[in-house]
């Protein structure tokens, strides 16, 4: 098979033309042989669209085989960008925010660490100062409370610490029905979930900027991507709005140095499940679909430095995450509609 310029595309088309045709070209009557070398192939596209359609397959093929390798990486990446910085991780006692501390502590950083549970904040500090020489200051603090955020910056400022990362991950879920649980109970899910981490973001991005270096991951969920489900009515939507304020702030402080990220877990091996009373559906689901917390720690920080503002963690979550953007979204719902049961407490 050869090729020639295309007349009906341009110079930047090509039309295929068959091997007999090319041969006859220099063994016959050239007029004849014109007439088969001009015999078009049944498929002609335009060299541009051909180009793309190659370039997009390789960059598609890549891209999968990229994400499927990060996924089995859970080994840390030296980043010497981190080392000596001062990270503040929220709801570090368990789960992702632990395993975020137990990452940035082996690139190097210093841990501001807060949740509820002390003890088990300290016996954490204490195992990764032993490991990995770094300091570490705990605070016991519940986002929800009114004066939480003026206490950690207090605790912050006294010993002169400037936080360059922030790991916005305390969160939990409310199950069952909206109307079920009172007001009260919803306000306060409400200021863990979307005022605190805001509320921090606007406090510590300042300082970023100055020096011209700073970190931010809000973490969401893969419930932020699909369409809402029946049950733990306001969380989808919570991390749907982390989804779309890390986008605004990534483009806001591009210029700055300031990188942000929207992290995007689906299930995940942690006590979120038992606090949130759904641990009996969880252990129906098939084991595949579950990550560790060391495996979405570490995919976010080695996709944050490649500049990837919305994370899907895990090979299995970013299909989920490709199928319902491409479906139609009364089909998506729909399929969302027969599997709340499944994940989701009703009652």
């Amino acid at each position: 098979m050869q090729a020639c310029a295309s007349v009906k595309y341009g110079n930047g088309g090509i039309t295929a033309i068959s091997t007999e045709g090319a041969r006859l070209a220099a063994q016959s009557d050239a007029s004849k042989a014109r007439v088969c070398a001009a015999e078009a192939f049944i498929f002609q596209l335009p060299a541009t669209n051909l180009r793309r359609i190659r370039r997009y397959s390789v960059e598609k093929a890549r891209s999968i085989l990229t994400d499927f390798r990060l996924s089995k990486r859970v080994h840390p990446m030296t980043s010497t960008g981190y080392q000596g910085k001062w990270a503040l991780v929220t709801g570090a006692s368990s789960g992702i925010g632990q395993a975020y501390a137990r990452s940035l502590a082996q690139r190097g950083c210093n841990l501001a660490l807060t949740a509820r549970r002390l003890d088990r904040l300290n016996a954490l500090a204490k195992s990764l100062m032993d490991e990995h020489a770094i300091e570490t200051l705990c605070i016991q603090t519940d986002l929800a409370d009114e004066g939480a955020l003026d206490q950690i910056e207090h605790q912050l400022k006294a010993p002169g610490i400037d936080i360059d990362i922030l790991i916005n991950n305390a969160g939990y879920g409310v199950p069952g029905h909206f109307h079920k649980s009172h007001w009260p109970v919803h306000e306060q899910f409400l200021r863990v979930l979307l005022i605190a981490p805001t509320e921090l973001a606007h406090r510590l991005l300042p300082g970023m900027q100055a020096r011209g270096w700073g970190r931010i991951v809000n973490v969401a969920s893969l419930a932020g991507i699909i369409p809402g489900s029946a049950g733990n009515t306001l969380y989808g939507a919570s991390k749907a709005y982390f989804i779309k304020f890390s986008q605004s702030l990534a483009l806001e402080n591009r210029s700055h140095n300031v990188l942000v990220q929207a992290l995007c877990p689906g299930f995940t091996q942690s006590e979120f499940h038992d606090i949130s009373g759904a641990r009996h559906l969880m252990d129906k689901l098939p084991h595949f679909m579950f990550q560790t917390s060391e495996a979405v720690a570490e995919e976010s920080l080695r996709t944050l430095e490649r500049g990837r503002i919305v994370h899907v963690s895990g090979v299995v979550n970013r299909l989920i995450a490709f199928v319902i953007k491409h479906l139609p979204d009364r089909l998506a719902l729909w399929l969302i509609v027969k599997r709340s049961k499944d994940f989701r407490v009703q009652d």
